[in-house]
């Protein structure tokens, strides 16, 4: 399972220069529900993060980049890169609570 989404996550680097977040999370081996657990929140935010169609407070964007050994800039340019597309999404990514 490691090596399908080492894989995945490689073949998926072709499709942007900037990682997104989905990107960010399979190079790291973590399931939704994995980087969810560890970040404390549901699998299906951090679906709606990675598909770019949830806002993300700076407290959530702060546990995701702990867990995922990124700065909070290189998750700000993740989040604002549709994994599907490539192209940047209507979030603006973190914002203040």
């Amino acid at each position: 399972m490691q090596d399908a989404r080492q894989h995945l996550a490689s073949e998926l680097g072709a499709v942007s220069e900037v990682q997104s977040l989905l990107k960010l999370r399979l190079a790291r081996g973590y399931s939704q529900q994995q980087l969810a657990s560890v970040v404390g929140t549901s699998q299906s935010h951090i679906a709606k993060m990675e598909a770019g169609t949830v806002r993300v407070y700076l407290e959530t964007a702060d546990r995701v980049a702990k867990a995922l050994g990124v700065s909070i800039d290189e998750l700000n340019q993740a989040l604002a890169v549709s994994p599907r597309v490539g192209t940047p999404s209507t979030n603006s990514g973190p914002t203040a609570a």
